[in-house]
Protein backbone atom coordinates (compact mmCIF):
# COMPACT_ATOMS: atom_id res chain seq x y z
CA UNK A 1 0.00 0.00 0.00
CA UNK A 2 1.48 3.35 -1.01
CA UNK A 3 0.67 6.05 1.53
CA UNK A 4 -0.30 9.40 0.03
CA UNK A 5 -0.29 11.54 3.16
CA UNK A 6 0.49 11.12 6.82
CA UNK A 7 -2.35 10.86 9.29
CA UNK A 8 -1.89 12.66 12.58
CA UNK A 9 -4.19 11.22 15.26
CA UNK A 10 -6.42 13.45 17.35
CA UNK A 11 -5.08 14.35 20.78
CA UNK A 12 -6.59 12.81 23.91
CA UNK A 13 -9.20 14.50 26.05
CA UNK A 14 -10.01 13.79 29.68
CA UNK A 15 -12.52 10.96 29.82
CA UNK A 16 -11.25 9.29 26.63
CA UNK A 17 -10.71 5.54 26.62
CA UNK A 18 -7.24 4.08 26.15
CA UNK A 19 -7.09 0.50 24.90
CA UNK A 20 -4.39 -1.78 26.29
CA UNK A 21 -2.85 -4.56 24.21
CA UNK A 22 -0.09 -7.10 24.76
CA UNK A 23 1.53 -7.36 21.35
CA UNK A 24 4.33 -9.63 22.57
CA UNK A 25 5.12 -10.81 26.07
CA UNK A 26 2.61 -12.33 28.40
CA UNK A 27 2.16 -10.42 31.64
CA UNK A 28 3.37 -12.87 34.25
CA UNK A 29 1.53 -12.99 37.55
CA UNK A 30 4.39 -11.25 39.36
CA UNK A 31 4.00 -8.28 36.97
CA UNK A 32 0.24 -7.93 37.51
CA UNK A 33 0.75 -5.39 40.36
CA UNK A 34 2.74 -3.21 37.95
CA UNK A 35 0.00 -3.57 35.35
CA UNK A 36 -2.60 -2.47 37.91
CA UNK A 37 -0.41 0.49 38.94
CA UNK A 38 -0.07 1.52 35.30
CA UNK A 39 -3.84 1.41 34.87
CA UNK A 40 -4.24 3.48 38.06
CA UNK A 41 -1.84 6.10 36.71
CA UNK A 42 -3.86 6.44 33.50
CA UNK A 43 -7.18 6.58 35.38
CA UNK A 44 -5.74 9.16 37.81
CA UNK A 45 -4.98 11.31 34.75
CA UNK A 46 -8.67 11.17 33.87
CA UNK A 47 -8.75 8.38 31.28
CA UNK A 48 -10.78 5.20 31.07
CA UNK A 49 -8.82 2.03 30.37
CA UNK A 50 -9.99 -1.01 28.42
CA UNK A 51 -7.91 -4.19 28.39
CA UNK A 52 -7.88 -6.14 25.16
CA UNK A 53 -9.63 -9.49 25.59
CA UNK A 54 -6.33 -11.34 25.07
CA UNK A 55 -4.04 -8.88 26.88
CA UNK A 56 -3.63 -11.10 29.94
CA UNK A 57 -3.32 -14.46 28.19
CA UNK A 58 -0.21 -16.47 28.89
CA UNK A 59 1.57 -19.30 27.18
CA UNK A 60 4.66 -19.83 25.06
CA UNK A 61 6.12 -16.56 26.35
CA UNK A 62 3.50 -14.54 24.46
CA UNK A 63 0.10 -13.11 25.37
CA UNK A 64 -1.77 -15.53 23.16
CA UNK A 65 -1.27 -16.61 19.59
CA UNK A 66 -0.29 -14.12 16.88
CA UNK A 67 -3.94 -14.13 15.71
CA UNK A 68 -5.24 -13.39 19.22
CA UNK A 69 -2.77 -10.57 19.79
CA UNK A 70 -3.49 -9.07 16.36
CA UNK A 71 -7.24 -9.42 16.97
CA UNK A 72 -6.86 -7.16 20.01
CA UNK A 73 -5.00 -4.49 18.04
CA UNK A 74 -7.35 -4.60 15.05
CA UNK A 75 -10.43 -4.51 17.30
CA UNK A 76 -9.05 -1.48 19.17
CA UNK A 77 -8.70 0.34 15.84
CA UNK A 78 -12.22 -0.71 14.80
CA UNK A 79 -13.76 0.56 18.06
CA UNK A 80 -14.62 4.25 17.69
CA UNK A 81 -14.79 4.55 21.49
CA UNK A 82 -11.07 3.81 21.83
CA UNK A 83 -9.01 6.97 21.30
CA UNK A 84 -5.52 5.58 21.95
CA UNK A 85 -3.77 2.22 22.15
CA UNK A 86 -0.88 1.48 24.51
CA UNK A 87 1.21 -1.67 24.78
CA UNK A 88 1.68 -3.42 28.10
CA UNK A 89 5.33 -4.43 28.09
CA UNK A 90 7.24 -5.30 24.92
CA UNK A 91 8.89 -8.67 24.36
CA UNK A 92 10.27 -10.62 21.42
CA UNK A 93 7.37 -11.91 19.31
CA UNK A 94 5.74 -8.81 17.82
CA UNK A 95 7.17 -9.54 14.37
CA UNK A 96 4.67 -12.38 13.98
CA UNK A 97 1.85 -9.80 13.94
CA UNK A 98 3.10 -7.79 10.96
CA UNK A 99 1.32 -9.77 8.21
CA UNK A 100 -1.89 -9.98 10.27
CA UNK A 101 -2.46 -6.29 11.01
CA UNK A 102 -5.26 -4.69 9.00
CA UNK A 103 -3.45 -1.62 7.69
CA UNK A 104 -6.50 -0.40 5.74
CA UNK A 105 -8.60 -0.53 8.92
CA UNK A 106 -5.86 1.34 10.78
CA UNK A 107 -5.75 4.04 8.10
CA UNK A 108 -9.53 4.46 8.22
CA UNK A 109 -9.48 4.79 12.03
CA UNK A 110 -6.41 6.81 13.02
CA UNK A 111 -5.68 7.02 16.72
CA UNK A 112 -2.72 7.38 19.03
CA UNK A 113 -0.57 4.25 19.21
CA UNK A 114 2.09 4.24 21.91
CA UNK A 115 4.75 1.86 23.14
CA UNK A 116 8.40 0.92 23.10
CA UNK A 117 10.76 -2.04 23.00
CA UNK A 118 9.46 -4.81 20.70
CA UNK A 119 6.35 -2.72 20.00
CA UNK A 120 8.58 -0.29 18.09
CA UNK A 121 8.55 -2.56 15.06
CA UNK A 122 4.74 -2.38 15.04
CA UNK A 123 4.90 1.41 15.37
CA UNK A 124 7.21 1.51 12.35
CA UNK A 125 5.09 -0.90 10.29
CA UNK A 126 1.88 0.99 11.07
CA UNK A 127 3.57 4.25 10.13
CA UNK A 128 4.93 2.90 6.84
CA UNK A 129 1.94 0.82 5.73
CA UNK A 130 -0.97 2.90 7.05
CA UNK A 131 0.62 6.34 7.07
CA UNK A 132 -0.29 6.90 10.72
CA UNK A 133 2.02 8.96 12.89
CA UNK A 134 2.84 6.72 15.87
CA UNK A 135 4.49 7.46 19.21
CA UNK A 136 7.53 5.81 20.76
CA UNK A 137 6.96 6.34 24.44
CA UNK A 138 6.03 4.83 27.78
CA UNK A 139 4.34 1.46 28.04
CA UNK A 140 1.97 0.40 30.78
CA UNK A 141 4.02 -2.05 32.88
CA UNK A 142 7.62 -0.82 32.76
CA UNK A 143 6.93 2.91 32.69
CA UNK A 144 3.55 3.87 34.13
CA UNK A 145 3.54 0.74 36.31
CA UNK A 146 6.74 1.56 38.19
CA UNK A 147 6.38 2.01 41.95
CA UNK A 148 7.08 5.68 41.27
CA UNK A 149 6.64 6.45 37.57
CA UNK A 150 9.11 8.95 36.19
CA UNK A 151 7.50 12.37 36.27
CA UNK A 152 9.14 12.91 32.89
CA UNK A 153 7.10 10.06 31.34
CA UNK A 154 3.86 11.41 32.75
CA UNK A 155 4.50 15.04 31.80
CA UNK A 156 5.69 14.19 28.26
CA UNK A 157 2.65 11.92 27.79
CA UNK A 158 0.36 14.79 28.80
CA UNK A 159 2.28 17.45 26.86
CA UNK A 160 2.46 15.50 23.60
CA UNK A 161 -0.69 13.40 23.55
CA UNK A 162 -3.17 15.55 25.48
CA UNK A 163 -1.99 19.12 25.03
CA UNK A 164 -0.64 18.45 21.54
CA UNK A 165 2.68 20.19 22.10
CA UNK A 166 5.24 19.67 19.38
CA UNK A 167 8.90 20.51 19.05
CA UNK A 168 12.05 19.50 20.82
CA UNK A 169 11.82 16.83 23.48
CA UNK A 170 13.20 18.21 26.70
CA UNK A 171 16.05 16.49 28.46
CA UNK A 172 15.32 14.40 31.54
CA UNK A 173 17.53 15.32 34.49
CA UNK A 174 16.84 12.05 36.42
CA UNK A 175 18.55 10.01 33.75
Amino acid sequence: MRVKRLLIPRHLDTGDTIGVVSASSAIARDLRPQLRRGIRVLTSLGFKVLLGKNALKTGNYSAGSPRERTEDINSMFADSGIKAIIDTAGGETGNSLLPLLDYKLIRRNPKIVLGLSDFTLLLNAIHMKAGLVTFHGPNLVWCFGRTRPYQYDVSEFLDRLVRGRVGDVRRESEW
